[in-house]
């Protein structure tokens, strides 16, 4: 479902007593714990293992943890494609912006507006500029009123797939200035298929 492998040319990471250390499925119940102290900061990260789990190509990179002194994990990152982080220190931060630097494949950072501004000055002697820096908020639905109000929105099915394959990679060319479809249609074709 993608072009290359990107999880065989993600930065490793620290190694052995190193903070850092490369995730794999047998953290997946420590990092959602972790995560959910969140979960509106967190939502996509943990739906992401929840759907693949933490070592899964599908996730279009790696997962990452930050453990303190104690051993206790202090932050929790993807980094590839979509890079996702949560910290709860300025250093787990620190050692994530330095390997999202090295991932050669991470064009999407997302975070709130605070974290986001302590990345970009960690981030200010990389030779990689960011192309496009926005906001976008947060919205959540607190009222349960339905959707069914209007009748011509209905969940799209893969018989829609050829609709929503164009509309879908202009959205992901407007934020990331790639076209997928220009760079790997078969691969955005079967993800886009995947979440139908």
């Amino acid at each position: 479902m993608m072009i290359t492998a990107p999880n065989s040319e993600s930065p490793r990471g620290h190694v052995g007593h190193q903070p850092i250390r490369l995730l794999g499925n047998s953290d997946k119940s420590e990092v959602l714990n972790f995560l959910s102290a969140r979960p509106l900061h967190t939502f996509i990260m943990s739906s992401w293992i929840a759907d693949n789990g933490v070592d899964s190509p599908l996730n279009r990179g790696n997962f990452y943890g930050y453990r303190d002194a104690s051993g206790q994990l202090d932050g929790v990152a993807l980094i590839g494609h979509v890079t996702l982080f949560e910290t709860k220190s300025d250093t787990a931060l620190a050692g994530f912006t330095d390997l999202t630097q090295k991932c050669s494949f991470a064009r999407t950072v997302l975070s709130e507006a605070e974290t986001m501004s302590r990345f970009m000055t960690l981030n200010e002697n990389s030779s990689r500029a960011p192309r496009r820096i926005c906001r976008e908020l947060l919205l959540e639905k607190q009222n349960p009123e339905s959707l069914n109000l209007v009748s011509s929105l209905r969940p799209a099915t893969s018989a829609d797939l050829d609709l929503v394959v164009p509309v879908h990679a202009q959205l992901a060319f407007e934020e990331s200035g790639v076209n997928p479809l220009a760079v790997d249609a078969s691969g955005f074709r079967k993800r886009c298929a995947r979440r139908l």
